[in-house]
């Protein structure tokens, strides 16, 4: 073999062993790179298996918390349904306790708490004396700036009264701590002709409520009848267990003997409803018993406990109540239009705020005693026309009430006070705006009573005779 050729074979050799390199670092650069990306594709994997994962246990969880929901809120349906189904099959006429307020009495000529304080200052200015009327704004104006509401004439006769009969028992010990003894009033505190002045106002009170709350108008005897007997029909034909019924059949009146109702109004229109109209016959247990050598009709408590007829107990005392002149005999008026005053009698036995000491003194401490036992036992309450400003009322309903209680409560601004002042009762709640005793009196019983019974069977029946 000759040099040139030896030259060019050890030059191609050359070269082959030169390009060798190269070609492998070619290939190590794109394993690499393959092994890179199979590195990340890897790594993507798992996050996004991890990612699915988590979002498939979060989708489970999800579920199973609204299926929880779901669930919960259909058993809380069921039984709500359950509970109306089962009420309205058991609907019992006796396991109702009534409580009316002045909005029952409004539709029969009867002031309202409001109207009450317009028509006594309209009546101040025409018959009081100056200083009776400056007595009176003065009080007034005070309770009006310390306690931030609207004041009524309880409100200011509860002043009244305290000043009259002032003594430390009376006043309380919150306030002999709170004040300083400068500061403290003491029985000569207010000079005697201050105290005259006051117990002549207090007297016109008494005088003023009296006229108010007697039936002016003789449209309204048979009104209230017709209200009262369309209304307890109702409830008496809805119901489907009557174990105390007393029927009247010739005149159409049905009730419940054991029926007990609560009133803190002071006139008589219940009582003309079941004097007069239901009959004297049937009779209305309100705690006084026949004296037969005097003909009148004298305070027992103790019969209020007794469940033969319909029980009236009047919270705040009546205008048919009289004082005898020993201060301890309390006789009841039955005939009316007829008045015991200046016969052995002083006055009225009304009580203005409840939460003076009269309270504990018969009979309201029985009637008290009654109000908290009915609220405990019975089952439907219906409250017409009250708007529960009585503090003392207001606890022994929220300690009575319990999540089972159906209340309807009727109210023409029922809404507003349930939310500011009774949003402490439970029960399964119905507020009814409306007003009692009005033209469309028949409608608004139907509606007290569809919210016990939904679907009343004699809901298109005119009760009233």
């Amino acid at each position: 073999m000759t040099c040139k050729a030896r030259l060019n074979i050890a030059e191609v050799a050359s070269q082959d062993i030169l390009s060798l390199p190269t070609c492998n670092l070619k290939q190590a650069s794109t394993v690499s790179r393959k092994a890179r990306m199979c590195k990340s594709a890897s790594l993507l994997g798992a996050l996004t298996v991890f990612a699915l994962t988590i979002l498939w246990w979060g989708v489970l969880l999800l579920l199973i918390l609204v299926v929880k929901l779901l669930h919960a809120y259909i058993i809380n349906i069921l039984t709500r349904l359950q509970v109306d189904k089962g009420f309205q099959m058991s609907f019992n006429a006796d396991d109702i306790v009534f409580f009316f307020g002045a909005g029952a009495s409004a539709p029969f000529g009867i002031p309202t708490m409001k109207q009450f304080v317009i028509d006594f200052e309209n009546y101040l200015d025409e018959k009081g004396k100056s200083d009776e009327r400056k007595a009176y704004r003065n009080i007034k104006n005070i309770l009006e700036t310390k306690l931030n509401r609207e004041i009524d004439l309880e409100d200011v006769f509860t002043v009244i009264d305290g000043i009259i009969n002032l003594t430390p028992e009376r006043l309380g010990v919150l306030p002999i701590y709170v004040y300083s003894p400068s500061q403290m009033p003491t029985i000569s505190h207010y000079p005697n002709n201050y105290i005259d002045t006051c117990e002549s106002l207090e007297k016109k009170f008494q005088s003023f409520v009296r006229e108010k709350c007697r039936i002016s108008d003789e449209k309204f005897y048979h009104k209230i009848a017709i209200v009262y007997q369309d209304f307890f029909n109702r409830l008496w034909h809805e119901s489907s267990q009557r174990s105390s019924t007393i029927y009247r059949q010739n005149q159409n009146y049905f009730y419940c003997k054991n029926w007990a109702i609560f009133t803190t109004n002071y006139d008589t229109c219940l009582e003309s409803y079941w004097r007069e109209c239901v009959g004297p016959d049937d009779g209305l247990n309100t705690g006084f018993r026949l004296d037969e050598s005097r003909n009148r009709w004298i305070l027992s408590p103790e019969r209020l406990f007794s469940i033969d007829r319909v029980r009236l107990m009047k919270l705040h005392g009546s205008i048919s109540w009289q004082i005898g002149q020993d201060e301890k005999t309390v006789t009841e008026e039955q005939t009316l239009g007829y008045s015991l005053i200046g016969r052995r009698y002083i006055g009225q036995m009304m009580i203005y705020p409840i939460q003076q000491k009269e309270l504990y003194l018969e009979p309201y401490i029985t009637m008290f005693k009654i109000l908290n036992s009915e609220l405990r036992n019975k089952s439907v309450w219906i409250i017409i026309g009250y708007s529960f400003n009585d503090p003392i009322i207001r606890e022994i309903f929220i300690q009575n009430s319990d999540d089972k209680k159906r209340i309807i409560y009727v109210h023409p601004d029922a809404a507003h006070i349930l939310g500011e002042k009774i949003g402490d009762i439970k029960g399964r709640f119905s507020a009814l705006n409306q007003k009692f005793g009005e033209n469309d009196f028949k409608d608004v019983n139907n509606s007290i009573v569809k919210q016990i019974k939904p679907n009343p069977t004699h809901s298109a029946l005119d009760w009233a005779t």
